[in-house]
């Protein structure tokens, strides 16, 4: 972590380290709200019935768990900002800068989300958890056609131009919200605010979260009726775990 570049007190590191401690305790035991859809999923598919709409519903605007969370980060940042001095914070914000610049799409990370052309694998995540079940051959047919035909088509290139051009003004965006840190004066709420223009393309179309998320509970829809009891209960706990990784 950068803090640990910087040359820092006794006091300041007791502060931080207190600051940290209490963000910590308050997040134990937290469930994610991210998994609540994936909550509903689960159940649906233990039901052998996934209803599309209560899944899309429960990934709508967060809860008090999500705004407590927030305010607890907000509440450790304003103390690090307190903490430090003018030179620290200066110091933070460039090393924290030139990281970013380095891992964004103009450093060495630059151009590795577009090695995948011609669009992600049937099924993605949730295929590799179907993979995990004990299917017979006439299963993982089916199961294959679903998958194949709900496989959406690759962003096209003007898709790609829209979203190269949000990632720069975000960039942009989180550069001025850094910059705000290393200032005299400094909020934090602000600074974690979701951004004005925080609408990637497509994040209400065919590649954004949401549509990602409907189209996995309309999948797994056709789906649920090909498996079995004990497989419909072997993946309902993987997805109680919350959102799939990618393989």
């Amino acid at each position: 972590m950068a803090l640990h570049e910087l040359d820092l007190t006794d006091a300041q590191e007791s502060a931080i380290e207190g600051a940290l401690e209490t963000l910590r305790a308050g997040m134990k035991g937290e469930r994610p709200e991210g998994r609540a859809p994936f909550a509903v999923l689960a159940a649906g598919v233990r039901a052998g019935k996934v209803d599309v709409a209560a899944v899309v519903a429960k990934a709508g605007t967060p809860g008090a768990g999500f705004e407590a969370h927030r305010a607890a980060v907000a509440n450790a940042l304003q103390t690090l900002h307190a903490t430090l001095t003018k030179e620290q914070r200066r110091a933070l914000v460039d090393t924290l800068a030139a990281r970013a610049e380095a891992h964004g799409p103009h450093g060495k990370g630059a151009g590795k989300q577009g090695e995948r052309a011609g669009g992600p694998p049937p099924g993605g995540p949730l295929g590799h958890l179907l993979g995990r079940l004990d299917l017979d051959e006439d299963q993982q047919e089916a199961i294959a056609r679903v998958l194949e035909a709900d496989t959406p088509a690759p962003p096209s290139a003007a898709d790609h131009e829209a979203m190269k051009q949000h990632v720069e003004a975000m960039r942009v965006e989180m550069r001025a919200r850094l910059e705000s840190f290393a200032a005299d004066t400094f909020d934090a709420r602000t600074f974690l605010a979701p951004p004005a223009g925080d609408k990637a393309p497509g994040g209400a179309g065919v590649h954004g979260p949401a549509a990602h998320l409907e189209r996995m509970a309309k999948t797994l829809a056709a789906v649920v009726p090909l498996l079995e009891p004990e497989q419909r209960e072997a993946l309902a706990k993987d997805l109680e775990q919350g959102p799939p990784r990618r393989h």
